[in-house]
């Protein structure tokens, strides 16, 4: 994962952050609208920010909690919080070492997060994920495609990488990429993932 996070928080406004769009993608809110994530259910936000979608997801009475490397983020993460009044809990924390007990959450979600981890980090991102989640527990995943332009910014992640991540610990629900926006108006297209939890993992 780069280390250059903190210069970029220190450095920026949370509306000027590059993957900051200000406010839930469309895509999480479908999950929303159909029922897929319900009012009180806890979900787990990995790779938080500055809390946009924590706080959406909490607006619509979910029980949420995010979690982010950066100080900063959380800080702005508590603030949009307290701005809204709404309850979430925001923690500094690594996704690859959580600090909650198995099968806290219903739902996992993350937008922007695994497609910074270093290849070596992945197992353990997302043995955690699988950890911390409930029986057939979701996971909702979004992370650059290789249709996405250019060599700027994180990794393009391929369909076999994702399915070498995962494919041992979740069932695939849905994969597939969608058109998206950054804060500057930048037009970029992500995966879709959504999964389920195994029973039991495989080999595990």
């Amino acid at each position: 994962m780069p280390d250059n996070f903190g210069e970029i928080y220190r450095d920026s406004k949370p509306g000027t952050l590059p993957w900051s769009c200000g406010t839930a993608e469309p895509e999480l809110v479908k999950l929303v609208v159909d029922g897929t994530l319900r009012e009180g259910q806890r979900v787990l936000d990995l790779g938080c920010g500055q809390g946009t979608e924590a706080v959406f997801l909490a607006v619509q009475g979910l029980r949420v909690t995010g979690v982010d490397r950066q100080p900063r983020a959380i800080v702005w993460a508590k603030a949009l919080a307290s701005f809204y009044g709404v309850r979430a809990e925001f923690r500094r924390a690594d996704a690859s070492d959580l600090p909650f007990p198995p099968g806290r959450f219903h739902a996992a979600v993350d937008r922007g997060l695994f497609h910074h981890l270093a290849d070596g980090q992945r197992d353990a991102y997302a043995a955690e994920v699988h950890r911390v989640l409930r029986p057939r527990g979701l996971f909702f995943l979004r992370c650059f495609s290789p249709d996405v332009p250019g060599d700027w910014g994180p990794r393009r992640i391929r369909r076999e990488e994702i399915r070498q991540a995962f494919g041992s610990r979740f069932e695939t629900l849905d994969l597939a990429v969608y058109p998206s926006l950054g804060s500057r108006g930048l037009p970029i297209k992500l995966w879709r993932c959504l999964l389920r939890k195994r029973r039991r993992a495989a080999g595990r």
